[in-house]
C-alpha cells in the first residue's frame, strides 16, 4: 500500500527526529479524522519552512511531505511544485513576488 511505503521511508530518514515527530502527529490526526469523519480537525496552518545546510535532506523532505499528504488525502491535487531560489530571484526591485505568485 502506498501509505505503508510512505511510513516506511520516512522512517528510514536519517537523522531528522523532528520531521519524524512531525509526520507522526499528522498521521494520528489523519486517523481521528478517519475514525470520526470529523475533517476540521486537519484545519490548520501547513506552511512549512525546511532549513538546513547543503545535502542534510530538504528536497527528499519536502518530495516526501507532499507524497505522504497526498496519500493520506490531506492535499488532494496531484501537483507538486519544486523550485530553487535561483528561479525565484528576480534581476530587479520587486519582480520576486510575481515569479513566487506564478509558482504557486
Amino acid at each position: 500500500e502506498v501509505k505503508e511505503a510512505i511510513d516506511n521511508e520516512v522512517e528510514q530518514l536519517i537523522g531528522m527526529s523532528s520531521a519524524k515527530e512531525w509526520f507522526t502527529d499528522l498521521r494520528k490526526k489523519v486517523r481521528l479524522v478517519e475514525r470520526t469523519g470529523d475533517r476540521s480537525i486537519l484545519k490548520m496552518c501547513m506552511n512549512v519552512v525546511i532549513t538546513g545546510n547543503p545535502g542534510t535532506g530538504k528536497s527528499t523532505f519536502a518530495r516526501l511531505l507532499f507524497r505522504f499528504l497526498h496519500a493520506y488525502g490531506i492535499c488532494t491535487r496531484e501537483v507538486f511544485v519544486e523550485k530553487n531560489g535561483l528561479e525565484l530571484k528576480s534581476d530587479h526591485v520587486g519582480g520576486t513576488t510575481p515569479l513566487v505568485k506564478e509558482a504557486v
